[in-house]
């Protein structure tokens, strides 16, 4: 007998398949969740499919696809690390082993103004920076942007192919530790 397998289908009953590259699609449809390889249970006795409330998915304020919000985390991220970079090299070199830190005046201003503004949408961040009365602050949200721009950019950036894989990666390795840790407690009661 083959073990069950919980899948995901849509209403029309095709497997959920990610989008095609420059597709946007919405998924805001009815999700419904089989628990075994034909909706039978373990006693061989069809059983209708649980139902999965939208909720879950989405709420009604929120407009965004699954892979808008991906990019507004890649966003955020890639000007969390600019941010650091810009810091980082108007504090100077060697700031991260001595015991006398140098914290420049744009470091200084960066820390206050993120204290106000959150760093959770990276452009509005920046957009907050540009705006601020502050030339300091608008210099630094300028080499914000450029280093944003380099970080992400595919000659000079960084391997995201690599990085999404060697997630992947661990993803499955701790997804397979941990099925066999529940498995193992699972036996000792026995």
């Amino acid at each position: 007998m083959a073990p069950h397998i919980a899948t995901t289908t849509t209403r029309n009953n095709s497997m959920m398949r990610p989008p095609m590259p420059g597709r946007k699609m919405r998924r805001r449809g009815n999700v419904f969740l089989n628990a075994g390889g034909k909706a039978d249970d373990d006693d061989m006795n069809k059983t209708a499919p649980f139902r999965l409330p939208n909720s879950l998915w989405t709420n009604q304020s929120d407009l965004k696809t699954p892979e808008q919000k991906c990019s507004d985390i890649y966003q955020s991220y890639a000007t969390m690390a600019a941010t650091r970079l810009v810091m980082a090299q108007d504090d100077g070199f060697g700031n991260e082993c001595s015991e006398d830190v140098n914290v420049s005046e744009t470091t200084s201003k960066i820390l206050t103004h993120k204290e106000k503004h959150s760093m959770l949408s990276g452009t509005s961040f920046v957009r907050s920076m540009l705006q601020s009365a502050d030339p300091i602050l608008r210099s630094a949200a300028l080499r914000i942007i450029e280093t944003r721009r380099v970080y992400v950019s595919e000659k000079e950036g960084m391997d995201w192919e690599s990085s999404f894989r060697y997630a992947k990666e661990d993803m499955e390795q701790w997804r397979v530790k941990m099925l066999k840790r529940v498995a193992e407690k699972s036996l000792e009661g026995e």
